[in-house]
């Protein structure tokens, strides 16, 4: 059995993913880098299991350093997140990024982080 810890299924059309899942044994562990990409992931597990199709997709939630700006300027309010935070199995794409997503401050990703943690 083959195991996938870190895809990202939310960022293909439905007509490119699943005529692959439908051939794929095993577990594929989605990340998401924000709600709307959380959703999309428990949809694709979702119809993936209403196919019948063999493939286990594992949706986590999370919000990845590049997503902190935008989620913060939706609300300061994090606790919105709990009911996601305690639906997924696993918090995934979490973390501080001070190299490569520069537009979050220290502070704005550290607030994000802490959340999660």
């Amino acid at each position: 059995m083959f195991v996938d810890f870190h895809t990202h299924l939310d960022c293909y059309k439905d007509e490119e993913l699943f005529p692959q899942l439908a051939e794929f044994e095993g577990i594929l562990v989605s990340a998401s880098m924000d709600l709307a990409s959380y959703k999309r992931n428990l949809y694709i597990r979702d119809k993936a299991t209403a196919l019948g199709y063999k493939v286990e997709i594992v949706p986590t939630f999370g919000v990845h350093p590049a997503k902190v700006v935008e989620v913060l300027s939706e609300s300061a309010d994090l606790e919105r997140f709990d009911e996601f935070c305690n639906a997924s199995t696993i918090i995934g794409e979490i973390g501080m990024d001070l190299c490569w997503y520069k537009d979050a401050s220290v502070e704005q990703q550290e607030k994000v982080f802490r959340y999660f943690l």
